[in-house]
């Protein structure tokens, strides 16, 4: 066993969570998340201009909804972009890519603070002071044929 190593991961400012929508996860109910850092900090090591990537799929338990994480964590140097034909990661990175994909996941199976199955809890509008409106609640969602519907009830 190694010895632990506090994580800590800073998001870029501008656009710090992408989702995609894209053949494959999406028509499956799934829905790609791609968390932008400036960079990622793991005991004395610090790791530069990373994209971690997370699958989700969205469960319905108990009246409650919950963001299901999906397989493993993967991680992309910023400028890469996985989708180009033929694009390659320079052997340097690709052995980092490796090591931080396969901590992160490691983390994320092992470690009960990482968030594996977030609740989707209610936006909350009370500091709004509208009347009749407090929060909106989600009450449905569908990921079908390239399609995303989310419903919410307005309580």
């Amino acid at each position: 066993d190694q010895p632990f190593k506090p994580w800590s991961i800073q998001l870029r400012r501008e656009r710090p969570v992408s989702f995609v929508f894209e053949s494959g996860a999406f028509e499956s109910g799934q829905v790609r998340a791609l968390i932008h850092t400036t960079q990622i900090v793991s005991g004395e090591e610090v790791f530069r201009g990373w994209d971690i990537e997370v699958v989700y799929r969205p469960v319905r338990e108990g009246g409650r909804w919950y963001a299901e994480l999906v397989g493993e964590i993967d991680v992309f140097p910023t400028s890469f972009d996985p989708n180009i034909p033929g694009a390659r990661i320079a052997s340097k990175k690709r052995a980092i890519r490796r090591n931080l994909a396969k901590q992160l996941t490691a983390r994320s199976t092992e470690d009960p603070n990482f968030p594996r199955r977030p609740e989707i809890k209610p936006i909350d509008f009370g500091r709004l002071e509208k009347p009749g409106l407090n929060f909106l609640s989600l009450t449905d969602v569908a990921i079908d044929a390239g399609w995303l519907s989310i419903a919410f009830d307005a309580n």
